[in-house]
């Protein structure tokens, strides 16, 4: 696990051809900014429950697509979460401040 974000780590699985699979573990209350990604990106909450935007929340199991090049609303989450990504991991010129 790295430090990815505030409060939020990352543990690169596999990168193949600028797609990665890959952990994000959001601790209780982190957020990240909204951001585009230059490929769709998969993501499945496997612990917690995930916030995406201001009206989808996401628990256990479930499934999110974020399409490439469309602006990804804020990520967050009040319990904390480690989800599965598939896609391409945004860089920091990517995270819209």
């Amino acid at each position: 696990w790295q430090p990815f974000w505030d409060g939020v780590a990352i543990k690169v699985l596999r990168e193949h051809d600028g797609v990665l699979s890959y952990l994000l573990r959001l601790a209780p209350g982190a957020t990240l900014p909204p951001h585009r990604h230059p490929h769709d990106e998969e993501c499945v909450v496997l612990e917690g429950r995930l916030r995406v935007g201001s009206t989808t929340e996401i628990g256990p199991g479930g499934y999110h697509l974020a399409h490439r090049g469309a602006l990804h609303a804020t990520l967050g989450t009040d319990t904390g979460a480690t989800i599965f990504l598939r896609g391409a991991v945004p860089e920091t010129g990517q995270i819209l401040d």
